[in-house]
């Protein structure tokens, strides 16, 4: 499977492609720096199990201003048969909004997140949205203002697990996963990572418009499809 140039073969590895394990297997380096977030947030999801086939698998986040773009997706989406997973918004605070709401309505017990998974087997990892792609420029809130909401309300969230967790249990905390969260724009990654800084900048960043074949390899990257 090819996803922005890379090769990914998941009998091999879920987190690295091909050119990293031929690189490694030579102990030679590459020039892949750009993509160093992409694999780090894959072996994270790894490590919490959400790449295995039964994880519970969240929704797909699009904001931006453009009707075009929006419709673009939308029909993505259907023609892959997961309308239902999509949710569209036109600006910056609707979707702060949204995330207010989807990490207010969670139940944080343990005993919801383990029947959450589908399965007997504990995994206590929520994770509600899965995809977000932003657009940077939105009216009323852009795309990086959103991206500093979110890393706040999700460190928020983990802490109020925390707090909730069974005084003297041996049972692992409650986590809630972040979705991989893409700048989604006309520029290309180097434009824009030039006007941000550290804390603004995202988990990758995608050129307007993005190929379905992309788009379906990137879903099942992260395993929403």
């Amino acid at each position: 499977m090819l996803f922005q140039g890379l090769t990914f073969d998941f009998f091999v590895s879920r987190t690295l492609p091909k050119e990293v394990i031929d690189a490694m297997n030579r102990s030679v380096t590459t020039d892949l720096d750009q993509y160093e977030s992409f694999f780090g947030y894959l072996k994270m999801m790894q490590s919490y199990s959400l790449l295995e086939p039964g994880a519970v698998k969240g929704n797909v986040v699009l904001a931006d201003d453009q009707y075009v773009t929006k419709q673009q997706m939308r029909l993505n989406f259907g023609e892959m048969g997961i309308s239902e997973k999509l949710v569209l918004f036109s600006d910056g605070k609707n979707v702060s909004d949204y995330f207010d709401e989807v990490l207010d309505a969670l139940d944080l017990s343990y005993k919801n997140a383990n029947k959450s998974q589908g399965s007997d087997k504990v995994n206590p990892t929520l994770q509600p949205v899965a995809l977000l792609l932003l657009d940077i420029n939105m009216p009323i809130m852009t795309g990086m203002e959103v991206m500093l909401k979110l890393k706040k309300k999700y460190i928020e969230i983990n802490e109020k697990a925390q707090r909730k967790a069974p005084k003297g249990s041996d049972k692992a905390n409650i986590v809630v996963l972040k979705p991989f969260i893409c700048y989604y724009s006309q520029y290309d990654r180097a434009t824009m990572v030039s006007f941000m800084t550290n804390e603004e900048k995202a988990d990758y960043y995608l050129e307007k418009p993005l190929p379905l074949t992309e788009l379906i390899s990137l879903l099942k990257l992260i395993n929403v499809i």
